[in-house]
């Protein structure tokens, strides 16, 4: 028998969050950085069901919003201030995965996803326009 292929339309949505802090203890200077990313984007997906795994891959556009603040500086040696901003961009990204199914509406899966945002010129110098992830979820079907 063939494989069962499957084609679709996703919506996803990430938010990271994190925070930075060099210790005065162990430096000559200190600094808190928080870093906060979230998008949200739709993808066409295809894959083929073969027996309880799917693998997968897709082609998507989304948008991203990053924000920095940088606060509590102290004796920085490249004379930093406190400083806060943000960046929104478009991008597109492809992915490649595989769903388990156990429950058929209840799929856990992992997927690595590349995202490019070369399609605008980044506002914040330390942003890099190209990332990949790695991403373990479970995925809700209707």
């Amino acid at each position: 028998s063939l494989p069962l292929v499957n084609l679709g339309i996703r919506l996803h949505a990430s938010y990271f969050s994190e925070e930075n802090n060099v210790d005065p203890e162990n430096q000559s200077y200190s600094y808190s950085q928080d870093l906060t990313n979230y998008d949200v984007g739709v993808a066409a997906i295809g894959g083929v069901s073969v027996g309880l795994i799917e693998p997968y891959v897709g082609l998507g556009l989304g948008t991203q919003n990053y924000e920095r603040a940088v606060r509590d500086v102290r004796n920085d040696p490249n004379n930093a201030a406190p400083e806060s901003g943000d960046e929104s961009s478009l991008y597109w990204n492809v992915s490649a995965g595989a769903k388990v199914s156990i429950v058929p509406f209840l799929k856990p899966f992992v997927e690595y996803r590349y995202s490019s945002s070369e399609l605008e010129e980044p506002a914040l110098e330390d942003v890099n326009s190209n990332t990949g992830r790695i991403m373990f979820g479970v995925s809700l079907s209707f």
